[in-house]
């Protein structure tokens, strides 16, 4: 699934989810103006609502997107659902 996000009628992202053994992968790009704005933060809070989705939400994220890092955790997610590769 893939879920476009925009600001005043302008593409700025999008979040991708892919089911695999009961779970979510998810991954997330937004435009580079819009970064450190929170927007990315909010988006993950949102989606990693359990009464959005049924199933958990997991991340892959290299060692060295440490902004990434850094939002993924800010909207929640833990050691538990965060994989550095």
């Amino acid at each position: 699934m893939i879920f476009l996000f925009e600001i005043n009628k302008t593409i700025i992202g999008f979040l991708k989810l892919t089911f695999f053994k009961q779970k979510y992968d998810v991954s997330i790009v937004i435009e580079a103006k819009y970064r450190n704005c929170g927007i990315g933060s909010a988006v993950l809070r949102y989606f990693n609502s359990k009464s959005i989705l049924p199933y958990k939400l997991t991340a892959k994220i290299k060692k060295k997107n440490i902004e990434s890092i850094k939002a993924f955790k800010k909207a929640g997610f833990t050691k538990d659902n965060i994989i550095i590769i």
